[in-house]
């Protein structure tokens, strides 16, 4: 799936590119794809992204710089390196939470996606929502991730709870909450409205509603995970004898939780400016 996401992608850029895109960009477009390269190639390297991790990022990257411009690749770097470093694992944790230190493109794409589908949005409509849009998308994306690599595994002595039930659960467990996680989330997505709001020069107003969306995403993607996590479901159209088993894993949740938190933006931003 990861794969044909990248090609996928990568033909629609090479559409935009040759055939939609004005020739202002064109330059700006193809340094992005250089400095993607050479991001992905150093990630790769380090171990923090597989080979087909790298391929998706680049992908990413590429449609980021050239239709996001430099305040969100920074942003996009901020949610990464903060996500990667985070994610590095402490020398005495114990065996119980275990994480894969490289991500691999499915993991990349999970967060990535919508960001990538507000941006082309936004180059096709020239609406700043959509690149607010975006970055509630990386504030939900930073928001989960520091809360279950700072709830889970940094403070994973404290208490968690179910966020379904609220029963007594095991860190780690999915659509698990603790107080260390749900400020952890409240803070990683203040920081990505930050940085956003410093790239953008934006207002007060556009800081608070990223922030509360991505934190809000957050909160969605933990329960969306407490109720349907790991679980399978048959898709059939009405009419027709094709289905398709779909198994919910984390990288489900994740990519319905991102959206959801861009969705949300456009709520707030529609009631509150």
């Amino acid at each position: 799936m990861d794969r044909l996401l990248n090609y996928s992608f990568a033909l629609i850029l090479i559409y935009i590119f040759a055939l939609w895109a004005p020739a202002s960009i064109h330059g700006v477009i193809i340094l992005g794809v250089m400095a993607s390269l050479a991001f992905c190639s150093l990630a790769f390297v380090l171990g923090w992204l597989t080979l087909d991790g790298a391929a998706a990022a680049m992908v990413i990257g590429t449609i980021t710089f050239g239709f996001g411009g430099w305040p969100t690749v920074i942003v996009v770097i901020c949610f990464f390196v903060s996500s990667t470093f985070l994610s590095i694992k402490d020398p005495d944790e114990n065996a119980l939470i275990s994480h894969e230190r490289r991500r691999d493109g499915l993991q990349v794409w999970a967060n990535g996606f919508w960001l990538v589908i507000w941006l082309l949005a936004g180059i096709i409509t020239n609406l700043f929502v959509c690149w607010m849009a975006a970055m509630a998308v990386l504030a939900a994306a930073t928001a989960d991730t520091w809360a279950t690599e700072l709830g889970s595994r940094r403070f994973r002595n404290m208490q968690t709870y179910l966020i379904t039930t609220l029963n007594h659960v095991s860190p780690g467990t999915e659509g698990g909450v603790s107080w260390p996680g749900i400020v952890a989330a409240l803070l990683g997505s203040m920081f990505i409205a930050m940085v956003a709001a410093f790239g953008f020069s934006l207002s007060a107003g556009w800081f608070t509603i990223i922030a509360i969306s991505g934190f809000l995403g957050s909160v969605l993607d933990s329960y969306i995970g407490a109720k349907f996590q790991d679980t399978s479901h048959i898709l059939q159209l009405p009419g027709f004898a094709w289905q398709k088993k779909l198994h919910i894993d984390n990288n489900i949740v994740n990519w319905t939780a991102t959206g959801l938190g861009s969705i949300l933006l456009l709520i707030l931003n529609q009631i509150f400016l």
